[in-house]
Protein backbone atom coordinates (compact mmCIF):
# COMPACT_ATOMS: atom_id res chain seq x y z
CA UNK A 1 0.00 0.00 0.00
CA UNK A 2 1.69 3.60 -0.95
CA UNK A 3 2.33 5.11 2.69
CA UNK A 4 1.56 8.54 0.73
CA UNK A 5 -1.68 8.14 -0.38
CA UNK A 6 -3.07 7.00 3.02
CA UNK A 7 -2.92 10.32 5.22
CA UNK A 8 -5.62 10.49 7.11
CA UNK A 9 -7.07 7.38 5.42
CA UNK A 10 -8.19 8.61 1.95
CA UNK A 11 -6.64 9.16 -0.85
CA UNK A 12 -5.80 13.16 -1.88
CA UNK A 13 -9.11 15.11 -2.36
CA UNK A 14 -9.79 17.56 -5.35
CA UNK A 15 -8.02 20.75 -3.43
CA UNK A 16 -4.93 18.93 -2.84
CA UNK A 17 -4.93 17.68 -6.61
CA UNK A 18 -5.58 21.26 -7.88
CA UNK A 19 -3.14 22.47 -5.36
CA UNK A 20 -0.61 20.42 -6.97
CA UNK A 21 -1.38 20.88 -10.39
CA UNK A 22 -1.01 24.80 -9.70
CA UNK A 23 2.16 23.76 -8.09
CA UNK A 24 3.71 21.73 -11.47
CA UNK A 25 3.61 24.62 -13.39
CA UNK A 26 5.36 27.36 -10.83
CA UNK A 27 6.21 27.54 -7.31
CA UNK A 28 4.23 29.22 -4.70
CA UNK A 29 4.30 30.63 -1.07
CA UNK A 30 2.10 29.25 0.98
CA UNK A 31 -0.15 32.66 1.41
CA UNK A 32 -0.10 32.70 -2.60
CA UNK A 33 -1.03 28.92 -2.79
CA UNK A 34 -3.83 29.69 -0.01
CA UNK A 35 -4.95 32.65 -2.09
CA UNK A 36 -5.30 30.49 -5.79
CA UNK A 37 -7.45 27.69 -3.58
CA UNK A 38 -9.97 30.68 -1.87
CA UNK A 39 -10.73 31.80 -5.05
CA UNK A 40 -11.57 27.93 -6.09
CA UNK A 41 -14.34 28.00 -3.11
CA UNK A 42 -12.74 24.95 -1.26
CA UNK A 43 -13.70 24.95 2.11
CA UNK A 44 -10.77 25.86 4.69
CA UNK A 45 -10.45 22.86 5.82
CA UNK A 46 -10.03 21.23 2.84
CA UNK A 47 -7.01 24.00 2.30
CA UNK A 48 -5.36 23.37 5.52
CA UNK A 49 -5.01 20.02 5.19
CA UNK A 50 -3.86 19.84 1.72
CA UNK A 51 -1.28 22.35 2.56
CA UNK A 52 -0.63 20.49 5.65
CA UNK A 53 0.42 17.53 3.46
CA UNK A 54 1.82 19.57 0.87
CA UNK A 55 4.02 21.45 3.25
CA UNK A 56 5.04 17.64 4.85
CA UNK A 57 5.94 16.12 1.48
CA UNK A 58 8.35 19.43 0.78
CA UNK A 59 6.36 20.77 -2.16
CA UNK A 60 5.92 24.27 -1.05
CA UNK A 61 8.43 27.19 -0.75
CA UNK A 62 9.55 28.24 2.31
CA UNK A 63 9.39 32.33 1.65
CA UNK A 64 5.96 34.30 1.69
Amino acid sequence: MNKELSHQGSTPGPCYLYAIKLLTKRDYSEYKLRQKLEQKDFTSDSIESSIDLIKQRGYLREDE
